[in-house]
């Protein structure tokens, strides 16, 4: 399973990681991610995000 995940970063005041929904692939997470047309997601497997493997919004963040 993968978690579609957005970042979302305040100027100033730091950034966070939205869960937005869950898919039993990455294929369809990432088809989520385009049909939705988000620039600033990704898609990780649940279980690294629930152990905290992944790379938060602060590290993924380019501008």
């Amino acid at each position: 399973m993968y978690a579609l995940v957005i970042f979302i970063c305040y100027i100033g005041h730091g950034c966070e990681n939205l869960v937005i929904d869950a898919y039993l692939n990455e294929a369809q997470c990432l088809s989520a991610m385009d049909e939705q047309h988000l620039r600033r997601a990704g898609c990780f497997p649940i279980e690294d995000f629930i152990d905290g493997y992944w790379i938060p919004a602060h590290e993924r963040a380019e501008f």
